[in-house]
C-alpha cells in the first residue's frame, strides 16, 4: 500500500469516528432532560440534531474523501488538503492525520498522480 492508500484508510476511519462520537454526543443530549426534568426539552433536541446533522456531514465528508484518495480522484486531494486544516486542531486523531495529510499531498511527486 502506498502513502496515499494509507491517508484514504485515514480518511475512512476519520470518518466513521467523527459520525459515531457526534452521534454519541446527540444521545447524551437527549438523555439529559429525563436526568433534569425541569429543564425545556427543546432546546437540548435541537443541540442533539444539529450534533447529529454535524456528524453525518463531516463523516460523509471523510468517507467521500477516503474512497477519492483511493482512486487517485482530482478533486479528492483538495478536498483532503481542506480537511486536513480544519482537523488538524482535533487532538489526536485529527492532527495524526491532518498533519500527515499534509507532509504527503503537498509533494510534489504525490501531487503529480492526482493528475
Amino acid at each position: 500500500m502506498s502513502r496515499i492508500d494509507w491517508l484514504g484508510l485515514g480518511h475512512l476511519c476519520m470518518g466513521a469516528l467523527s459520525a459515531a462520537s457526534l452521534f454519541v454526543v446527540a444521545l447524551l443530549q437527549l438523555c439529559i432532560p429525563w436526568l433534569a426534568p425541569a429543564e425545556p426539552l427543546l432546546p437540548f433536541v435541537l443541540i442533539a440534531g444539529f450534533s447529529a446533522m454535524l456528524g453525518v456531514v463531516f463523516g460523509g465528508l471523510y468517507v467521500a474523501t477516503g474512497v477519492g484518495l483511493g482512486a487517485r480522484a482530482p478533486w479528492s486531494r483538495v478536498a483532503a488538503l481542506l480537511l486536513s486544516g480544519m482537523s488538524i486542531g482535533s487532538m489526536p486523531f485529527g492532527t495524526l492525520l491532518g498533519a500527515a495529510s499534509l507532509l504527503t499531498l503537498l509533494d510534489e511527486d504525490v501531487a503529480h498522480e492526482f493528475r
